[in-house]
């Protein structure tokens, strides 16, 4: 137990999880399959993420999560609780407009399917900050009991969304 409440205390940690090591990583995987794993437009976002995330860097705050990767956020191979700075600074490369730009401007192939107009840059946009929003929600140390039942709906609309913005295309690793 990591405190007195039973494993009804743990629910909330445990979703936490479930964001960090699970969704946020099936996020690269899905957004950099869309744009191809291997393309120019690839490289491309990797190299603005990783400008981006030594922008966002503090390094002696410890309570920001890490935006620096020396293998860039597309390979994904970092810890759970660093895996928040890779979809930040993702967020931040898809809410600029140069991110926007590269995206809508170098796309083609399967690239331009997934990403035909601006409507697609958006619609991952939302899923990512929908994300990065619950996961703060998680970390509250209080929750009030209404928004805890509200959220048995909004997880249902969260998961649509998920559905939705993925296109999932294969099977789960």
């Amino acid at each position: 137990l990591h405190n007195d409440k039973g494993v009804h205390g743990g629910t909330p940690p445990e979703a936490l999880h479930y964001f960090q090591l699970g969704q946020y990583k099936y996020d690269l995987q899905c957004f950099f399959n869309q744009v191809g794993t291997t393309s120019q437009l690839s490289k491309e976002i990797d190299s603005l993420c990783g400008a981006f995330g030594s922008l966002i860097h503090r390094q002696s705050d410890r309570d920001k999560p890490r935006t620096t990767f020396n293998s860039g956020v597309s390979q994904g191979k970092v810890q759970g609780h660093e895996m928040t700075g890779t979809i930040l600074v993702l967020t931040a490369v898809l809410r600029s407009a140069k991110g926007r730009n590269t995206i809508l401007n170098m796309a083609w192939g399967d690239a331009k399917k997934h990403f035909p107009d601006e409507k697609a840059v958006i619609s991952w946009l939302s899923l990512l900050e929908t994300q990065l929003e619950l996961e703060a929600w998680l970390k509250e140390p209080e929750m009030k009991v209404e928004l805890v039942k509200r959220a048995d709906t909004k997880m249902r609309e969260y998961m649509n969304m998920c559905k939705r913005v993925q296109k999932r295309d294969t099977k789960m690793e």
